[in-house]
């Protein structure tokens, strides 16, 4: 998991989310705007499709992984 402000998201999901807004481009230079994703999870579903959940992040822990716990 990654952050940006409020959103976390996993590399996969934030691919899936350039594409989504970049008419099926996957550009890595493509800019987002992280204010419309504050206060949500951005993660492949089930079904490999981007999920993003809403959701209020209080508190992050780094973890000795370099993992992050909410």
């Amino acid at each position: 998991m990654h952050k940006k402000g409020r959103c976390l998201y996993t590399i996969n999901a934030l691919n899936e989310l350039i594409k989504k807004i970049n008419h099926g481009n996957l550009d890595k230079e493509f800019i987002i705007d992280w204010e419309e994703h504050q206060n949500k999870i951005l993660f492949i579903g089930r079904e490999k499709q981007l999920v993003e959940m809403e959701t209020q992040v209080y508190k992050l822990i780094k973890n000795n992984k370099n993992t992050y716990n909410v």
